[in-house]
């Protein structure tokens, strides 16, 4: 499962990326893509922190 650390590093990236490129339309689609990690990853840790449990498998194995 992908972990809340690795939601934000994800989130990080793509403000990176955004950074990078002149076209606005891409850093605004790229923008709202790390606005949507970050608050799926501090939904995440907050449900954890509160002693919620995961039900979701880990799918990158069934990618293998």
């Amino acid at each position: 499962m992908v972990t809340f650390i690795e939601m934000q590093a994800f989130a990080r990236e793509c403000q990176e990326w955004a950074q990078r490129t002149s076209n606005s339309s891409h850093r605004q689609t790229i923008l709202g893509i790390a606005d949507t990690w970050m608050r799926t990853a501090f939904a995440l840790e907050q449900a954890v922190t509160n002693g919620a449990e995961l039900a979701l498998p880990d799918l990158r194995s069934k990618l293998d």
